[in-house]
This record gives C-alpha cells, sequence and structure tokens, in this order.
C-alpha cells in the first residue's frame, strides 16, 4: 500500500511541487485529469488498489459540474418512464451504499409526486412505478412509499397547483452536499497515498517513440511554471471537456459529448415555504424539482443542448423563463417572478451522444457512461451521474488494468465497495465535517477562540482546518465549495468572509494585497451566482 502523505494543504502542494526533479519528472502508475466526482471516485478506486496515483484539477477540485448539481443523490424515478431499469437498478444500489459510506453528508429527504388527471401516467401506473422503485430500494431501510390524500399533499405542499388534483405519493431518496462529497472522496484517495493537486492544468501529452503516453505537462496556475510527471497510463475524466483532452492525443477524434446544461434559480424559504422535495409534471411532460437546502430552495433543473462558455455557464433568459412557468404552473397562486430570485448557478452535465436520439432532445438522452481506450495508454470517461460515479470508477480502473503496464494489478478488485470513504464509523453526523471533527476539537483545545462561530453551524476551527487539510489555496474555495455559504447564506456571504479574512489570512499566508484580491475574487463569484436574465 502507498504511504500516507502529509495534510493536504497549500504547504505540501507547494512543497511537492517545488520538488519535481526536471526532465523525466516523477513517475507514477496512474495520472488522473479531472478534480470532479469522476476523477475523485477514478483516484480513490486506484489507490485503494496499491496504485501511485496523481490526480491534476485545472481549477479548484468540485469547481465545475459537480457543485452545480441539484443536490440530488437518487435513484432516477424519471427514468423508468424510459424503461431504463438497470440503470434505475444501479442508482438505487450507490445511493443506498453511499448513504452507508457518508452518513454526514447525505440525508434522506420525502419526495412529493402529485398525481393529477393530466398526467402523462395514469395514477395507477404511478403507483406500480413506485412499487417497482421500492423493491430496487429494499437494502435502503427506507420506508415503502405511501399514497396521501388530496387534502393531505395540499397541506404539506402549500400553495401547489389543486386542479385536477387527485392525491401525491411520497416516496424516500436523499440529498446531497455535491461538492463536499467530490472533496471528501479526494481525500480518502489522498489518505490512501494518491497525490491529489488543484490549480494543475495538464498543458500537454508526452510520448515515447512509439506514441505511447507516456506522462503529462502541467502548469502550476498559481506560478504560471510547467512541470512534467510520468505514468504508465494516463485517464481523462473530465466530464464536458473530454472530448478537447482527448484531441490532445488523438487530434483528429469525432465528438462523443453532448454538452447539457442544467439550470437552477433559488428563492427563499419565506418565499416558497416548502419542507418536502416536490416534483412536478409540467405541460410539456418535463418535470421540475423543488429542492429544500438550508434558508433557500432549489428550483430545477433545465436541460437543453449548450453551445456556451464550458468555463463560466450562466442562465439564458430562455431558462429562467421557463423555469419561472414552471414554478408558477406549480405553484399558480406565488406568481413568482424575476424580483423572488436570490440566485442561481448553471452547470454542464456530459451526455453521451447517441445516434438514435435527436441532439436537441438531451432531456431523453441516456445517462450511461462510455469508456474509450485509445490504445497506447490514454483512456477517456465521461457521462453518468452523481449517484453512479463510484461504479463508473470501478469500470475504468477495471479497464486499465487489463493493460501490460499495469499487469502487476489485472488480479487485485476493487474495494470501494467494502471500504468507507473514512475508516472511522463513529463520529458526529451533525457536523459539517464529520468524521474530522475531532482533528477541529483538537485546534480548538490548542486555541479555544477557533470555537466562535462564523455563522450558524460554521466556526473558525472549521475553516481552519480546511485550510489546512482540503487543498484549499483561494478564500471562493472555502465559502463556495468547501462550506456552501454561497448558497446557504447567499446575501451574507462577503460580509461572513470579511468578519473572518484575517484569520484566514494569517493561516494562508496572505500579504493584505492578497487579502483585498481574494475578496474581490469572492465577490465575483458570489456575484456570478446572483446574477439572472
Amino acid at each position: 500500500m502507498p504511504q500516507r502523505l502529509s495534510p493536504l494543504s497549500w504547504r505540501s502542494r507547494q512543497a511537492w511541487i517545488e520538488g519535481l526533479p526536471s526532465g523525466a519528472g516523477k513517475y507514477f502508475d496512474v495520472i488522473v485529469i479531472g478534480g470532479g466526482i469522476s476523477g475523485a471516485g477514478v483516484a480513490r478506486d486506484a489507490a485503494l488498489r496499491g496504485m501511485r496515483v496523481l490526480l491534476l484539477e485545472r481549477g479548484d477540485f468540485a469547481s465545475g459540474t459537480s457543485s452545480k448539481s441539484s443536490k440530488l443523490l437518487h435513484g432516477g424515478l424519471r427514468y423508468m418512464e424510459t424503461a431504463a431499469f438497470h440503470l434505475v437498478k444501479t442508482s438505487c444500489r450507490e445511493r443506498d451504499l453511499l448513504f452507508r459510506q457518508a452518513p454526514h453528508l447525505i440525508e434522506p429527504v420525502n419526495f412529493i409526486l402529485p398525481s393529477y388527471d393530466r398526467d402523462s401516467l395514469p395514477t395507477f401506473v404511478q403507483n406500480m412505478g413506485l412499487t417497482l422503485y421500492d423493491f430496487f430500494s429494499r437494502h435502503s431501510g427506507f420506508p415503502s412509499h405511501q399514497k396521501i390524500s388530496r387534502m393531505e399533499v395540499l397541506k404539506r405542499a402549500p400553495g401547489l397547483n389543486p386542479q385536477g388534483l387527485k392525491a401525491a405519493f411520497v416516496y424516500k431518496d436523499c440529498k446531497v452536499d455535491d461538492a463536499r462529497l467530490t472533496l471528501e472522496t479526494l481525500k480518502a484517495a489522498h489518505l490512501m497515498g494518491a497525490r491529489v493537486v488543484n490549480y494543475a492544468p495538464v498543458v500537454g501529452l508526452v510520448f515515447d517513440e512509439r506514441r505511447q503516453v507516456t506522462g503529462v505537462r502541467f502548469r502550476n496556475s498559481l506560478t504560471g511554471l510547467e512541470h512534467e510527471v510520468r505514468s504508465k497510463a494516463v485517464l481523462n475524466v473530465t466530464g464536458v471537456y473530454m472530448d478537447r483532452l482527448r484531441r490532445m492525443n488523438v487530434p483528429e477524434s469525432v465528438d462523443v459529448v453532448i454538452p447539457s446544461v442544467g439550470s437552477h434559480i433559488i428563492l427563499t424559504k419565506a418565499r416558497l415555504p416548502l419542507e418536502d422535495t416536490v416534483t412536478y409534471q409540467l405541460r410539456d411532460r418535463r418535470r421540475i424539482f423543488v429542492v429544500p437546502w438550508g434558508d433557500q430552495r432549489l428550483v430545477g433543473v433545465t436541460d437543453a443542448p449548450y453551445k456556451g462558455d464550458l468555463d463560466a455557464p450562466t442562465l439564458s433568459k430562455a431558462e429562467v423563463d421557463y423555469l419561472l412557468d414552471g414554478l408558477n404552473q406549480a405553484f399558480p397562486k406565488g406568481d413568482f417572478s424575476r424580483a423572488d430570485i436570490v440566485g442561481s448557478y448553471s452547470g454542464v452535465r456530459p451526455l453521451i451522444f447517441d445516434q438514435t436520439q435527436p441532439v436537441e432532445m438531451t432531456s431523453d438522452t441516456s445517462r450511461e457512461h462510455k469508456i474509450i481506450d485509445d490504445g497506447n495508454g490514454y483512456v477517456s470517461m465521461s457521462g453518468g451521474k452523481l449517484t453512479t460515479y463510484r461504479e463508473m470508477a470501478e469500470h475504468l480502473v477495471n479497464k486499465i488494468v487489463q493493460q501490460e503496464r499495469l499487469v502487476a494489478f489485472r488480479k487485485i478488485k476493487s474495494r470501494t465497495r467494502e471500504v468507507g470513504l473514512f475508516a472511522s464509523v463513529d463520529f458526529d453526523k451533525s457536523k459539517k465535517l464529520g468524521p474530522f471533527e475531532a482533528d477541529v476539537q483538537e485546534l480548538i483545545k490548542g486555541d479555544p477562540s477557533l470555537a466562535e462561530n462564523v455563522t450558524e453551524g460554521l466556526r473558525l476551527a472549521d475553516l481552519i482546518y480546511a485550510c489546512r487539510n482540503e487543498g484549499v489555496l483561494h478564500l471562493a474555495d472555502l465559502f463556495c465549495r468547501r462550506f456552501r455559504i454561497s448558497i446557504w447564506k447567499m446575501n451574507e456571504c462577503l460580509a461572513l468572509a470579511r468578519s473572518c479574512v484575517g484569520r484566514v489570512a494569517t493561516e494562508m499566508n496572505w500579504s493584505l494585497p492578497q487579502v483585498e484580491a481574494e475578496l474581490d475574487l469572492l465577490a465575483k463569484e458570489i456575484e456570478h451566482e446572483r446574477e439572472h436574465p
């Protein structure tokens, strides 16, 4: 098993990069490109098999689609309408496994599915579908779905459209902090010996005389310097960027990823006082979700081909109109308008091109993943969904160990089903840092002032711990991804950051000009999430 590394801090990152030899560079078994949820899963799976692993991420960990989902870890009930039973069965199994492995991040919640006389599926068919969904979820410990009366659903979902409402079904699924799930999967990989490095875009591949891929060149975004590292295999797990990164190896390769934008608008709990997640079928037969998230309510999600800037996706006017119209269909007395929107965000899903489906119909495109082996030590994977990331990673690592250069690992099976994210099973599930609460308490013991709350549920000690152990390089990493303050305390986020930036700056060794620059970057990121056309 690889030797465990020093804490995942800016200091250890800097020391490792500065210690890289010139020329041929350091050697790994596997280099993973991409620090979203899929890349994190691959790094962990490979590290648990004893491989020497390096993961490189162009920005912050989970700064792309992996922090911009609907925050749902679910079986995908809607996919049963297209008879994707294998995907639903797999998703339910993976959801249940992840809930057991990370209960501090994953919360079972009630989903309300109203049944109307105008629905595309009659009530009895919906009931049959949910019965099968219960069967797929039989190992979850969740109660079976139940049917509730029209009166009861209107009480539980105040303002829900009563016209044509016959009854509703209540079933269990889960919501998740997507960015922290990604981060803690990376930390689990790191603790098993994987080297994970953010703000390190790959700028080129290294080839031998037979054009076998033997490594990569990456740039340290903090210094602008480029470095070379070698490996037996390079894995391109970059989501919507997969085709772009694949062309580094095969310039004439044909695109297989369809970027599909998934956008959300955010309203306050006061404006939309729901305690349960509600899914509602619109006139166009698609569904919207309303998901409670702290003091906010997330409304989504759109699903359409995306041709804009992958680095900074934003909502279009048509998307805002669509989501507001859908919300007003579901809750007509709310009379919701742009004035009610307090924030928004967009993520770009990597869907796999399906010749049987029009490109415009991304909502019907399969959520299965695809692995492409170029035959020279470079393997790409994209597609899939958040819930199934662990199995996707297992499939990819199973694929690469068939290569001659990794023959030593061929008989070693994946351990990610049996081994939880962290060895500890006895931890405080109410704390944001879950398994690491004991380490946070040690910080407070050494400096009692760190017990002070920055805001409800977040202490100074949590921030300091993250700076030392969670790969934080920028203030926005803390407030937007390590702790989701930019969503659940959107209006207060910048003020909260200003209130504690002095302590963070001391920990990060920032000068006064750097502090101002970090506050400006955070303000821009918050503003980006608040903007909508």
